[in-house]
């Protein structure tokens, strides 16, 4: 009896077992129906970003190569998050915070090829998928290069919130009908499809400082830059350094180097005395032009005007009181102690005042940029009633930049 059941139960078993294989055989194909058995796989497939940063508004430009020749009238570009597939046939969710925007699509000129005729784009799935339909589409051929561009124009489409890969199915079909039916579980009857990854990132930032630079110097040896400028003392007459009362005595052998990348620029002011027995700004002086006069020897006059040196006035400006209509360029300074009677041209001398003030007068601005250079030319005459002596002043020049 124990070797009749045995048996028996074998047999039940046999029978069952085969009862599996065939209910499993007859399932099988129900699983792997959503998927079109003669579809081809496009290749070349990208999808390129113009940002990767997340919920960001973005651009995207969808390529690929048609697999298979025939008549396309429909396509569709479903958007998966990461934790789902690019598969097509599984079931995919949209990215979190994605949106397809106005879901503007560019499929000619430019970067955009291979589809000509009137492609109108729509949203399915609940703005998860891109679909774009033509019913008068023609035929394309295998191997034909694919290009548009989704965005540019209207609201741009919106990256995923969450930071990672996420995926894109593209999918041709014969006919506007079948691209609308189409969802991630069920897409029907497709000629060509084929799956993208793409993936959001962080941002990188990059810091750098630019610091406040303001860059000033005096010179009498004519240097073009602070690094080489040297000298300090200009000597006003003739080769004695006496003043005349016939001819004007001028110089130009002082200047000022600036340059600044301040926001509002640089000015630059002059603060100091006219020409006093002993230097001191007191006693007995050589009057001041105070507000600006012309070359007039035998009277006692000292001045100062300035002109841009060429190649460096830029960014230059002097104060018109210092080169009223450019006419302080028209001096021809003294050469080798020799005073002449059109030294001083028709160039306007100025010194505002016995003194210029606690903080100086304004002789120039130098706006943010290249360097700027200015000559700043001096004049002396002496009348025949003029206190003999050795006048001197020392002018302080100050340049403040407004960052």
């Amino acid at each position: 009896m124990f070797k009749l059941k045995k048996s028996f139960w074998a047999k039940r078993f046999l029978a069952l077992v085969a009862a599996t294989i065939l209910t499993s055989g007859a399932i099988f194909p129900l699983i792997v129906s959503n998927v079109s058995a003669t579809s081809g796989l496009l290749t070349a497939r990208s999808v390129e970003m113009s940002t990767s940063q997340v919920s960001a508004s973005d651009i995207y430009q969808i390529g690929f190569t048609i697999a298979t020749t025939g008549v396309v009238q429909g396509i569709d570009v479903d958007f998966c998050s990461g934790t789902t597939s690019p598969i097509i046939g599984e079931t995919c969710t949209k990215p979190t915070g994605f949106s397809l925007g106005t879901y503007q699509v560019a499929t000619s000129g430019g970067a955009n090829t291979g589809l000509t005729g009137t492609w109108v784009p729509a949203s399915i799935q609940s703005g998860q998928t891109l679909e774009l339909s033509d019913a008068t589409g023609g035929s394309l051929t295998s191997g034909a290069s694919i290009i548009f561009t989704l965005g540019g124009t209207g609201t741009a489409p919106t990256n995923t919130s969450t930071l990672g890969t996420f995926y894109v199915r593209i999918l041709t079909f014969a006919t506007p009908t079948l691209a609308a039916a189409y969802t991630s579980g069920t897409p029907g009857t497709y000629i060509d499809g084929g799956g993208v990854a793409l993936s959001t990132a962080n941002q990188l930032t990059i810091t750098a400082k630019v610091q406040e630079q303001l860059t000033f110097c005096i010179d009498t040896n004519g240097a073009t830059s602070c690094g080489s400028a040297s000298g300090t003392t200009v000597l006003l007459g003739d080769a004695q350094d006496v003043l005349s009362t016939t001819f004007p005595a001028v110089s130009n052998a002082a200047e000022y180097i600036v340059q600044t990348n301040a926001g509002s620029g640089a000015a630059i002011r002059m603060s100091g005395c006219t020409l006093y027995i002993g230097g001191n700004c007191s006693g007995i002086s050589i009057a001041s032009t105070t507000t600006g006069a012309t070359s007039s020897p035998g009277s006692s006059q000292f001045g100062m005007c300035s002109y841009g040196v060429t190649g460096y006035t830029t960014n230059l400006s002097i104060t018109t009181a210092y080169n009223q209509g450019g006419n302080c360029s028209t001096i021809t300074p003294d050469a080798g102690g020799t005073l002449t009677s059109g030294a001083a041209g028709s160039a306007t001398f100025a010194f505002q005042a016995a003194t210029t003030g606690t903080f100086g007068d304004q002789i120039g601005t130098e706006s943010a940029g290249s360097q700027g250079i200015a000559y700043l030319a001096f004049l002396g005459n002496a009348s025949a009633s003029q206190q003999e002596g050795t006048y001197a002043t020392t002018l302080t020049f100050i340049a403040t930049g407004t960052f």
